[in-house]
């Protein structure tokens, strides 16, 4: 059976990679993509010439929600992965964020209903868990809005709505890795906010399959998350970075609303609303340079007393409280950096 996919930022780092996997992987799908750029939009176009027959580009924000819904007619799946994602800008202009972030979310949702999508699914941050700035509090909304989505539906079994929450991609648009390679690239120090601050890592290809398998397995309202992804310290992904071992770099200090740590589930969710989604065998998502393991965790709006699944171990809350056989060495961040290319992408 055919299905016709509707992604949201479809020309940004996700929609690259989401495009490439889903054309290998899926051989019967067909793909939407949405975006305001149309520069980014010929870019694309011109990368997947041979492939048009199943692509389909359409102009259009999220902040537009009549274009949404037109957008919609006739697709099976909505992934909502445009956002504004530059923390310093969002702080300095936060209502354009507000205005994409949030009410583009409350725009896709209504719109998914409105058109009658199967299934939408938010692509999320570990940055929306305790936020300190707001691009995380921003992610937080649109989290709570899909999560509570089902009661806008008037007892309709679908859409389905759900969530899933990463840390960060390795190499994607506007990332730091892009950044110090630029810095590089002009014979600048690299700038470093904390040697010792640490950050979950995904990678393009990861974040992608591990979106496919949360829709096939999602239940309405869920949060969906690797149940462990590897984190590296920010000193170490700066080594990775250096053309050689003694090119300067400058400490700068945290920004205002970045945190030494990040989150990828906060202890009130882990009290209260868990369960573990497992299968036997292994999944496409798990595999590949980053040790990440084959099961996720789902967080439900109701606790499961009992429910067979919940799992009492309590999981990595903070990527500063791993093992330390469990953070990437620099030799493993090179690594993986060479293999997500210069555009944040890696090979499927």
């Amino acid at each position: 059976m055919t299905q016709t996919i509707l992604v949201t930022g479809g020309t940004g780092t996700f929609g690259h990679a989401f495009t490439t996997y889903t054309l290998t992987h899926f051989p019967d799908a067909k793909i939407r993509l949405l975006s305001r750029g149309e520069a980014a939009q010929v870019r694309m176009r011109e990368r997947f010439k041979e492939h048009s027959a199943r692509l389909t580009f359409i102009i259009g924000d999220v902040r537009d929600r009549q274009r949404l819904i037109t957008a919609m007619y006739g697709v099976d799946t909505v992934i909502h992965a445009a956002a504004m994602k530059v923390v310093p800008l969002i702080e300095s202009d936060p209502l354009e964020a507000i205005k994409t972030n949030v009410m583009g979310s409350v725009n896709v949702v209504e719109a998914a209903i409105e058109a009658g999508v199967e299934k939408a699914i938010l692509i999320s941050s570990d940055k929306a868990v305790n936020p300190l700035n707001l691009y995380g509090a921003s992610k937080l909304c649109a989290e709570k809005m899909f999560v509570a989505a089902s009661a806008y539906t008037g007892g309709r079994e679908k859409p389905i709505f759900g969530v899933v929450r990463y840390g960060n991609v390795l190499g994607s648009r506007g990332s730091v890795v892009q950044a110090w390679r630029r810095q590089v690239e002009r014979g600048e120090p690299i700038s470093i906010t904390n040697p010792n601050a640490t950050r979950f890592l995904i990678t393009p290809t990861q974040a992608v399959a591990f979106v496919h398998w949360a829709l096939g397995h999602m239940e309405d309202g869920g949060i969906y998350m690797p149940a462990y992804l590897p984190a590296a310290t920010v000193g170490d992904m700066a080594k990775a970075v250096k053309p050689g071992e003694d090119y300067p770099m400058r400490m700068v200090g945290l920004r205002a609303g970045e945190k030494l740590h990040e989150e990828l589930i906060s202890v009130w969710e882990w009290a209260n609303v868990r369960a573990m989604r497992e299968d036997e065998q292994e999944d496409e998502w798990s595999r590949g340079p980053l040790p990440l393991m084959p099961f996720a965790w789902e967080i439900r709006r109701e606790r499961e007393e009992g429910a067979a699944g919940v799992h009492q171990t309590q999981p990595i809350l903070s990527s500063g409280s791993l093992r330390p056989d469990r953070y990437l060495s620099v030799g493993q961040i090179r690594e993986l950096i060479a293999q997500v290319g210069g555009d944040g992408l890696m090979e499927i």
